[in-house]
């Protein structure tokens, strides 16, 4: 049998940018693989709000506590990092074995059946693995720059003061989000004489915020991909029409005007709480 690489969806963006919501809008779709298997079960029954609010909840740093994890769904996570060098120069037949070794049965199901697997990218490598991904670009702009580091601060940290100054857990760190081929420890807690010192650093210095500020840094020439900038995201006048290109571009069934309208506010809802 000829070896096909698999159909992923690569979503590349800043962490914060709204990517899970957006991606969460594409997967009510059949063509696209849910990162809950349970919910892919019942895609033809599902109460889709009731799924956006269970996930997208008040509390934005429990965001990351509810959300399905292709770590745990695909296991992709064990043989590629996102956001580092793990995996880049991976060969085909060196990425074959890993996937044997780490992927889900409910991974090889979409396989299958040549239905997309989302995988959430930060950083501009491709691999020679993509060789048949779509991807989806979600670029900063200047408007939407504070909405965008509110989000970032209220769902990645979380921050407690103390006498010394500040501790700070990065919850993307967190121990039981780590894939078991990575054996450094990412930075989980750390201390900060100020929250100045903190926001300075890592909210107006997150390197990721300047990369995708600037267009050049992806490779935006040569592979299928639909490019939309945050700003997109969080007015559903002018997401609608990305959504239904981007269920063009990538040949699912698009969802009703009705229900992305409310998807949508019930999400961005949860943003302006903050």
């Amino acid at each position: 049998m000829t070896y096909q690489l698999p159909k992923f969806l690569v979503v590349r963006f800043a962490p914060g940018a709204g990517a899970n919501f957006l991606s969460s809008l594409l997967q009510c779709s059949n063509g696209v693989g849910h990162l809950d298997e349970n919910r892919e079960h019942k895609k033809h029954q599902q109460d889709w709000l009731g799924y956006f609010r269970d996930v997208f909840v008040s509390k934005l740093n429990q965001w990351v506590y509810h959300e399905p994890l292709s770590l745990q769904s695909f296991g992709t996570r064990n043989i590629f990092s996102a956001s580092y060098p793990r995996g880049n120069d991976l060969t085909l037949h060196q990425f074959q074995e890993l996937e044997q070794q780490f992927c889900s049965d409910y991974y090889w199901r979409l396989r299958e059946q040549d239905r997309f697997i989302t995988v959430f990218w930060h950083k501009a490598h491709v691999p020679i693995f993509f060789a048949r991904a779509s991807y989806i670009n979600i670029l900063l702009d200047p408007a939407s720059l504070r909405w965008f580091d509110r989000a970032h601060y209220h769902k990645h940290f979380e921050l407690t003061r103390h006498d010394q100054g500040l501790r700070v857990k990065n919850l993307e760190h967190r121990p039981s989000a780590a894939p078991t081929t990575w054996q450094g420890q990412n930075e989980f807690i750390t201390e900060w004489p100020s929250l100045r010192a903190f926001v300075r650093e890592k909210i107006h210095g997150n390197p990721w915020r300047a990369r995708y500020l600037d267009p050049a840094y992806l490779p935006l020439d040569s592979q299928p991909q639909h490019t939309l900038y945050l700003s997109d995201i969080l007015q559903f006048d002018r997401l609608w029409p990305h959504y239904r290109a981007l269920c063009e571009f990538l040949q699912i069934e698009p969802c009703s005007a009705r229900l992305i309208h409310d998807l949508h506010q019930h999400w961005i809802s949860c943003h302006d709480k903050k």
